[in-house]
């Protein structure tokens, strides 16, 4: 039964890959907090790019909003907040 859940909504074939899912970052639609709230994240990044990179420089962002960190690498690119 486990198995015929965990595949049916996700693709993972057992519990282990289920558990590794849940704990995967989401990509998110809109932001949840400060000046931006309610905001669609791809309006955000087009209207207001210097606020983008400054979230994605802050060392919290990653640990209090890892959805959204992941979601503005994944649109942005990482060249965004400095990396490769």
């Amino acid at each position: 039964m486990e198995r015929v859940i965990a595949s049916a909504y996700t693709g993972c074939s057992d519990w282990r890959e289920l558990l590794e899912y849940t704990r995967s970052p989401l990509e998110i639609q809109t932001f949840g907090f400060g000046k931006y709230r309610g905001s669609l994240v791809e309006d955000v990044i087009a209207q207001d790019a210097d606020y983008v990179r400054w979230l994605l420089q802050q060392k919290w962002v990653p640990i209090e909003q890892p959805d959204l960190y992941y979601t503005l690498l994944r649109k942005t690119g990482p060249q965004a907040h400095g990396g490769k």
